[in-house]
């Protein structure tokens, strides 16, 4: 299914499919398939883009740019954020592990980093400064 709307305030959010939203403010959240989100803020973050290799691709070829991919402006929590197939601009949490498919642009961290092969991640700010 298609959920779209402009802000989301609750306890807990599980969404499998397409989500279009502004802002997403909820202490646990975890989102599987594809979407565009300008802001996502909560404790503990899950976001797993679309698995369909073929689905993404036809996507990327049609010209949509999240093909397969859930595309976050910006991601802050105050524990930590999980993410798979996404598209990030910023992500902040003390605890970050960006694992297969992600491109995200600025990650802030105090905790711990863990960054996949598949992943690019254009600048980092740890405890000990930025890289």
């Amino acid at each position: 299914g298609l959920l779209t709307c402009p802000s989301i305030t609750c306890d807990e959010l599980i969404v499998e499919g397409r989500i279009e939203a502004k802002e997403i403010t909820s202490p646990s959240v975890s989102l599987k398939g594809t979407g565009t989100i300008e802001k996502l803020n909560g404790d503990v973050i899950s976001i797993s883009g679309e698995n369909q290799h073929w689905t993404a691709l036809l996507m990327e070829v049609i010209g949509k740019k999240e093909g397969g991919l859930i595309v976050v402006d910006a991601i802050k929590a105050t524990d930590r954020v999980t993410l798979e197939r996404c598209d990030a601009e910023l992500v902040e949490a003390p605890s970050v592990n960006v694992g297969k498919g992600c491109r995200v642009k600025r990650i802030v961290y105090t905790r711990n980093l863990i960054v996949h092969k598949t992943s690019v991640v254009e600048s980092v700010q740890g405890p000990e400064g930025a890289r």
